[in-house]
């Protein structure tokens, strides 16, 4: 026990803190210990005005300005939670990456060019879609979302502009998540761009999962073009559309593949919206076809069409010097009929302009031998 003397030890008086030297930050309170607590470790106290606590905050706080240290999410495993509520709002964080480095960080696989990047952590509490956008940010993001631990990462989406949230320099993912999945998020600057980050995260359920009134597909041919119109209505205005994504055929067989999904979370207007869109499917041969639409690759509605051909009524007849035809054809396809008495020189004698099926028309200069053929007209 170091011997102190006892009036070493002063009355407390109004307005003094103590001062730990060691750390040179203000002690809880300004009640001075008492020498038998102390032990021979103990560091020692500095009486100081209050004032001067506030004094020794502020250039702690410029010195690790200056010494430009490093946040505390610099690295993967000091990330940030992200914890979505009871209600699963959006939830939203703000910081300053001008210290943050990019020690220990991947490259993410959009952009390699890349610096300053902080770290997040996200666990979903659902099967759902993630959303991630730095919209709110002041500089050039990217922003590259993993799967996995710290040390085993696994990509699983990324972004540098024109993402799905917001379009220019900020950057925003989505992806799809299970419950309990654990995700990370790399945010940082193009070429080490850095400055005020805002980072928000958000949950979507895939809707619509299954057929129903509020889903539909219809099958139309606007002047031969043979088209699929897809409709959704939600019950509320929180349906959105990520992508409706471009039919392909394999064989008679059509796909669409759309990501469309309903954002949880409160703000939702309880109205109905419908959603629609529609796939150019070509002009097709006459026959037998199909056309599914899948939600995040998941099939919800389908439908069989088929294609009819075209051809003139058996019918038609020639009488007096005046032909009566008759012509059959998809509905909506637009013809052309023409005539000709040696396959080379074709005449148009009369125009389907309407799409109407049966067309009937008259060809008042017919000859007693000729040959017709109906052409589509755009």
């Amino acid at each position: 026990m170091r011997r102190i003397e006892k009036d070493y030890w002063p009355k407390p008086e109004k307005n003094v803190a103590l001062l730990n030297e060691q750390t040179m930050m203000p002690m809880k309170t300004n009640r001075l210990a008492s020498p038998s607590a102390l032990s021979p470790h103990a560091p020692t106290h500095l009486r100081v005005p209050l004032a001067a606590r506030w004094i020794c905050a502020a250039l702690l706080a410029l010195a690790q300005c200056v010494l430009g240290a490093a946040p505390p999410n610099d690295q993967c495993s000091g990330a940030i939670p992200l914890v979505f509520g009871p209600y699963l709002d959006p939830v939203t964080h703000a910081m300053k990456t001008g210290s943050a480095t990019a020690t220990g960080d991947p490259l993410p696989v959009c952009q390699a060019s890349f610096g300053k990047g902080v770290w997040y952590y996200i666990t979903s509490r659902l099967d759902a879609v993630m959303m991630i956008d730095t919209c709110g940010s002041g500089f050039d993001t990217v922003v590259q979302a993993y799967t996995g631990s710290c040390g085993a990462l696994t990509p699983l989406a990324c972004n540098n502009d024109d993402g799905s949230e917001c379009s220019g320099i900020r950057a925003s993912i989505y992806f799809r998540v299970t419950t309990g999945q654990p995700c990370w998020v790399l945010a940082g600057g193009l070429a080490g761009a850095s400055g005020d980050l805002t980072i928000r995260a958000r949950l979507g359920q895939v809707n619509p999962t299954a057929a129903s009134p509020y889903t539909r597909v219809a099958i139309t041919n606007v002047g031969g073009m043979i088209l699929a119109n897809v409709r959704i209505t939600y019950g509320d205005s929180c349906g959105t559309i990520k992508k409706w994504g471009t039919a392909v055929r394999s064989g008679t067989d059509f796909i669409a593949d759309a990501e469309c999904l309903r954002m949880l979370g409160y703000g939702c207007a309880a109205v109905l919206v419908t959603k629609t869109n529609t796939y150019q499917l070509g002009r097709l041969a006459p026959g037998n076809y199909s056309f599914a639409w899948r939600n995040f690759g998941a099939f919800v509605i389908s439908t069989n069409f088929t294609v009819a051909g075209t051809r003139f009524d058996a019918a038609s007849t020639y009488s007096g010097g005046v032909f009566r035809g008759r012509l059959y054809c998809p509905a909506g396809e637009r013809q052309v009929i023409e005539r000709s008495t040696n396959f080379v020189t074709w005449t148009p004698v009369a125009t389907n302009s309407t799409g109407a099926s049966p067309f009937n028309f008259t060809n008042t200069t017919a000859l007693p031998r000729a040959f017709y053929r109906a052409r589509i007209v755009p």
